[in-house]
């Protein structure tokens, strides 16, 4: 084929190819670097040809299992549904290595279909801080008086 062709072909396809209006982003950890006691969720956004709903969530050991069951519109004229950004949430966790599989289950052509949506590796550290009361200020000017007062009476008692 000449290359006038080949640009003809490509050139009517563009003009009569539709918009792609389905997509699913990669699920994410939130927050991406959990604290032992934090609630982890797992966020992504979809639009126009898929919905999800609620979601089940399975641990066994290190293993977190994120099930959603969802809608997906195969035809173009009944993508219908809104733009979806929703953080589903998983639990609390110790510190520790796990690993979070996120799949979604839908109505295919054979029945349901549960396909994978990702894997994610997800690291829980120990808190890094310890909470330390603070003082406020008569509590402070307080404890200096107090000090104060120690020091001059060990003075005393050393002369």
């Amino acid at each position: 084929m000449s290359t006038n062709i080949i640009r003809l072909i490509a050139l009517i396809a563009l003009l009569v190819a539709m918009p792609a209006r389905a997509w699913v982003t990669q699920p994410i950890l939130d927050p991406a670097h959990p604290k032992e006691g934090e609630v982890v969720y797992v966020t992504f956004s979809s639009g126009y040809c898929d919905v999800f709903g609620d979601p089940t969530v399975a641990i066994e050991d290190r293993k977190v299992s994120l099930n959603l069951f969802s809608l997906m519109a195969t035809d173009y004229e009944a993508c219908i549904f809104p733009t979806f950004h929703e953080r589903f949430p998983i639990g609390l966790f110790k510190a520790g290595q796990y690993i979070v599989q996120v799949n979604r289950t839908y109505v295919g052509d054979n029945g349901l279909e549960t396909h994978s949506m990702g894997t994610l590796a997800m690291s829980v550290a120990v808190p890094s801080s310890l909470s330390i009361p603070a003082l406020d200020l008569v509590s402070l000017f307080g404890m200096a008086a107090l000090l104060v007062a120690v020091g001059i009476g060990q003075r005393r008692t050393d002369s």
